[in-house]
Formats: structure tokens, C-alpha cells, sequence
């Protein structure tokens, strides 16, 4: 997950290099160019940085989305396998338990609060950095629509409406399309989690 968080974050910065562009470049062109070919084929290769950073983040979502599935599923199934066994020990042994038992059933309990709250962290970070390129995304979208409806110039008109078209058929990075992660996921995973450990603690003492 640490290499999936590091390279969106490296997607989020050349998306965010890239509107800033877009935003400078009629000052640009316009210093820069003098034909309309020119002009052109700025905006042409523009538009064509944007399309290979949407098939970079095209290649990551496809690449990571079974091993986000497997990420997710595993925290889930741990979780309340350790809770199962958590309560159950606390339930079984602290009544009349020894000071080893006890010791032992304190020493799982805090394992299973470090792993929780490890997940979490892992999980909320993976989510934030995701939330971070998808703002870009629309970051990108909101600046070309605004060009299509303020820009007379053909020119960046027919820019425009490429990137809108492009950012139209970007999806959120998902676990093989189940959900999205993004940053509703993690009070997600709480909420399920939480009613899951209800009906655990209804199975072990109703």
C-alpha cells in the first residue's frame, strides 16, 4: 500500500504541474508563438501530457485493484477474528483467571487494538492520497470547462472539450470495481465493522 500511496501522490503532483500550466499558458503561447501552428501545437502537446498522465493513473488503478481487494478483505476478516477471540477470552478467563491468564488475555487485547489502529492509519492515509488525485482530476475538469465557456479561440475551445471528454471517462481507483476508495471507505469499514462486532457479542452472551 505504501508504494500504491507513494505513486498517486506522484500523479496528484504532475496533475497539479499540469493545470498550473494550462492556467499560465495563454501568457505562454502567446510569448512563445507568433504562428498559429504553433499555438497549435502547444496546446496539442498539452493535451497530449494530459492524456499520459490519465494512462499512468489508468495502469496504477489495474494494477493495484486486486491487491487493494486482498488489503481490505484482510483487515476486515483479521478484525473480527481477533475480536472473536478477544472477547472470548475475557469472557472465559477473567472471571476466574490467574494473573498469567490475565496477563495473557491483556497482552492479545493490546495486540488487537495496535493492529486496528495500524490498519486504520495505513487504510486512511491510502484513501487521503486517492482523494487527493480525484480533486486534481476535477481540478482539471472545472479549469477546461471554465476555458470552454469564457475562450473565444478555437484553438483552446477544441482543447477544452478534449480534456473534458478524457476527464469524463475517469473512474475512482476501486477493489475490482466492489467500491471505490476514496475517503468514504474508512467510516465504511468502521460502520460494517462495528455492526459485525454486535452480532458477535450477541452470539457469545444471548
Amino acid at each position: 500500500m505504501f508504494i500504491l500511496s507513494v505513486t498517486i501522490l506522484i500523479i496528484r503532483n504532475n496533475l497539479e504541474g499540469w493545470t498550473l500550466k494550462v492556467k499560465l499558458s495563454p501568457i505562454r503561447a502567446r510569448n512563445n508563438f507568433n504562428t498559429k501552428r504553433g499555438i497549435e501545437g502547444f496546446w496539442k502537446s498539452m493535451f497530449q501530457k494530459y492524456l499520459e498522465i490519465m494512462q499512468i493513473y489508468e495502469i496504477i488503478k489495474k494494477s493495484f485493484e486486486k491487491l487493494v481487494l486482498f488489503y481490505i478483505l484482510d483487515i476486515f476478516l483479521h478484525t473480527l477474528v481477533y475480536i472473536y477471540t478477544t472477547v472470548g477470552y475475557c469472557s472465559e478467563y477473567f472471571k476466574g483467571a490467574t494473573v498469567n491468564e490475565q496477563i495473557a488475555v491483556s497482552t492479545h487485547t493490546l495486540g488487537l487494538m495496535t493492529f486496528m489502529t495500524q490498519s486504520f492509519v495505513i487504510q486512511s492515509i491510502l484513501c487521503v492520497t486517492c482523494e487527493m488525485v480525484y480533486m486534481r482530476i476535477r481540478l482539471a475538469r472545472t479549469t477546461a470547462s471554465r476555458m470552454l465557456n469564457l475562450d473565444i479561440n478555437p484553438i483552446r475551445r477544441k482543447f477544452a472539450k478534449n480534456v473534458l471528454v478524457r476527464s469524463s471517462e475517469v473512474q475512482k481507483i476501486s477493489a475490482c470495481g466492489l467500491f471505490s476508495v476514496d475517503a468514504a471507505l474508512p467510516p465504511s469499514m468502521g460502520s460494517l465493522i462495528g455492526t459485525y462486532i454486535i452480532v458477535i457479542l450477541q452470539f457469545l452472551f444471548l
